[in-house]
Parts: structure tokens; sequence; C-alpha cells
């Protein structure tokens, strides 16, 4: 069971790597007027160091042989979070950026029990417009529109 973890935090390090080489692709642009590049470039940055750290943990934690998986309500959130991703990745060409989001976020944030309708449309509607903001107005990166605008 250790190896199969090991190997999971080898792969996830490896894809991580990958990505922040593809990200260094993409023009970073000035302080003054980011460019696509620079998302990219933080968010790998985050995944090779949680890559890393998640790599060290198990190799320093090899003696603990039970590993606890989510069971239960908690299983059904980790799927729900998967779900949600493929579904925007799947909805995100017809729907566009802000509907799609919109849709995912507000279906996690239910899962995740937050119990506030209000707050679920308002955390909803805010990541959604904020997230379309910071890619498509201050990063200047086109995020699809879908088929209603």
């Amino acid at each position: 069971m250790q190896r199969s973890v090991l190997g999971v935090n080898i792969t996830a390090l490896l894809l991580s790597a990958l990505y922040l080489v593809g990200a260094l692709g993409y023009p970073m642009g000035t302080l003054d007027r980011p460019g696509p590049g620079l998302y990219p470039l933080f968010t790998g940055i985050l995944l090779v160091i949680a890559s890393i750290g998640s790599l060290v943990t198990n190799l320093l934690n090899q003696l603990e042989k039970k590993i606890n998986f989510p069971r239960g309500k908690d299983l059904g959130r980790v799927l729900t979070v998967i779900g949600g991703t493929i579904a925007y990745v799947l909805l995100l060409p017809y729907a566009g950026h802000l509907l799609a989001s919109m849709a995912i976020v507000f279906i996690v944030l239910q899962t995740m029990g937050l119990p506030s309708w209000p707050l679920k449309i308002g955390f909803t509607i805010a990541i959604a417009l904020g997230s379309f903001y910071l890619f498509d107005t201050l990063l200047s990166v086109p995020l699809p529109r879908g088929i209603f605008w």
C-alpha cells in the first residue's frame, strides 16, 4: 500500500513539474500589466511545493501502515469535487465560463454543507464574476463566453 501512495506522490510531482515547465512558455508580462502566464506560473509553483511536501511527509511516515481514505459523506464530497471539475471542463465551451463556474461552484458549496442559501448564492456569484474579472480583464486571458454571448 505504501508503494502505491509513493507512486502517486512521484506521479503528482512529475505532472506538477511538467505543468510548471508549460507555464513558463506563456508571456509573464510586467508588474504593471501581468500577462497570461502569471497565474499558471504561481499555480505550478504551488503544485510542485505541495507535491514535494506530500512526498516528504509520506517518506517520513513510512512506519504508519494504515491510510485513511475518505468514506461516507467525505467520499461523496471528494467525488463531487472531481465530478464538478470534469463537468466544468465539459460545460465550458457551451455554457461559457460564467454559467459553468456558477453551476459547479454552487453544487460544490451545496455538497460541502454550507447551510445558508444567501451565502451559497453570494459566494457563487462572487467567485464566478471575480474569476472572470481576474482572468478576462486583468490578465487578458480570453475565457469562453458560451452560446449566450
